[in-house]
């Protein structure tokens, strides 16, 4: 884990502006505005390439469910929201998606290697890595679903994981 202190909405708007090109050729919106979102920059002492893998995989996945629910007609929503709680101690960060959500026998083991509702498409690996990576942080990532309805995955992450006053500070 290679921590540094970065603008938290930052690293999550490079990964929803990577996905939005392709989910728009899908007919999907991808619903986040980085400006709104927070006042000012929200600072976190994260590893932002592993951040972000773990966003650009929960968009994804999200894009492939609302596809297979809603391909060919432009009903099809992701949106991207970033909470603070505990006096900017703890960021959230969750996608919601209004796919075909997840068969409750699967949800138990979504998260478990090489797991796969994707068949050839998907390797299993996703899901799994992003929540380590979530982990190291010593966060969490939870996940809740109603099939027919979609699906909501919250990453919890803490902002601060030592003395941030010796750490380098990375804004772009």
């Amino acid at each position: 884990i290679d921590l540094g202190v970065y603008d938290f909405c930052e690293v999550i708007s490079e990964a929803v502006e990577l996905v939005r090109p392709s989910a728009r050729e899908c007919g999907i919106e991808i619903d986040f505005d980085s400006r709104s979102a927070l006042e000012e920059p929200l600072l976190a002492e994260i590893d932002s390439r592993g951040i972000h893998r773990v966003i650009l995989n929960l968009l994804r996945n999200a894009v492939d469910a609302v596809f297979e629910r809603h391909h060919g007609t432009d009903q099809g929503r992701v949106s991207v929201e970033i909470k603070v709680e505990n006096d900017g101690a703890t960021v959230i960060v969750t996608t919601v998606d209004n796919g075909q959500g997840i068969q409750p026998e699967q949800l138990d083991r979504i998260f478990e290697m090489f797991h796969t509702t994707k068949g050839d498409r998907g390797t299993g690996l996703g899901l799994a890595v992003s929540k380590r990576i979530i982990e190291t942080h010593r966060g969490t990532l939870s996940v809740s679903s109603q099939v027919g309805v979609g699906s909501t995955f919250s990453a919890r992450l803490p902002t601060r994981h030592l003395d941030t006053s010796t750490s380098i500070i990375n804004i772009a």
